[in-house]
């Protein structure tokens, strides 16, 4: 992190982002990655972490061990937050949603989604569905293959248990109060929001604003309003990076004196940068 002071025929810039930043100064976190390696980085770096857990016990585990890692790293463990991907099959009855999932079910295929999934040696050669995942070697789809080698214990998970797990175990099907009922078992776990996934556009979205949310509010479990100030400040209460993120180890780099390479010294802030051209 420090200035660049480019010098070139055309022009020269001391090279900070130019555009005024938001109130946040830094934007929230996000990181998304459940291998060991996913983890360890988002204990040092993330605010928010988006995880697709098999189910709430294997939830339990990555969120205590990466909020563990977050506090040998100097943070706290509730610096970071965990949203569970989820779809949600909706019914006013139990059967309507048993249906309407089926009906679903028939639109999509496992080998469909090892397409979209792209799971890829490192040459991009497919793996054949039968692949057992101990001999795969991808970055793809890492975190979650390690996450069903842990939940599948009775043989070794294949290529192909990796779609089945994807398009059906992270799927809840229901009338609004037994979605509600499965959410808070994920609460339980520790995580702390849903990342709704759609099954269908935009019906799943506006069958879970208009049916779940409600119930969700009655149970305490959806705001019912917005909270003021940045996304920062709604989840954290502060708009600001705190003081325990390593980033915040770079606030005011670009305020000090420095040279521009020529001898002399540089503008003060980002606000006196001067394009020349």
């Amino acid at each position: 992190m420090h200035k660049i002071h480019h010098q070139g025929e055309r022009y020269s810039v001391e090279g900070p982002h130019l555009p005024s930043p938001s109130p946040q100064r830094t934007p929230l976190l996000f990181q998304a990655g459940s291998s060991e390696s996913g983890r360890r980085f988002a204990a040092r770096n993330a605010e928010a972490v988006f995880i697709i857990a098999p189910n709430p016990e294997v939830a339990k585990w990555q969120i205590e061990e990466t909020r563990a890692l977050a506090v040998e790293n100097g943070r706290e463990s509730d610096d970071i937050k965990f949203f569970q991907g989820l779809t949600f099959v909706i019914g006013d009855t139990e059967l309507e949603a048993k249906e309407k999932a089926e009906e679903y079910s028939r639109w999509s295929s496992d080998e469909g989604f090892l397409a979209h999934a792209a799971i890829v040696d490192k040459t991009g050669r497919t793996y054949p569905p039968e692949t057992e995942l101990r001999d795969v070697d991808t970055n793809t789809m890492k975190g979650f293959s390690e996450l069903l080698r842990r939940s599948i214990t009775d043989r070794e998970p294949t290529v192909a248990d990796v779609a089945g797990r994807m398009t059906r175990n992270n799927l809840v099907v229901g009338t609004p109060e037994q979605i509600a009922d499965e959410i808070e078992k994920w609460q339980a776990a520790g995580v702390d929001g849903i990342n709704v996934v759609n099954a269908v556009l935009p019906g799943s979205f506006e069958e879970f604003a208009d049916k779940v949310l409600p119930v969700l509010r009655d149970r305490g479990l959806a705001q019912t309003e917005y909270a003021p100030g940045t996304l920062r400040e709604k989840l954290f209460g502060t708009a600001r990076l705190n003081d325990r993120h390593p980033a915040a180890r770079y606030r005011g780099a670009f305020a000090a004196d420095r040279t521009d390479g020529s001898g002399t010294t540089g503008p003060q802030s980002i606000s006196d940068t001067a394009v020349r051209v």
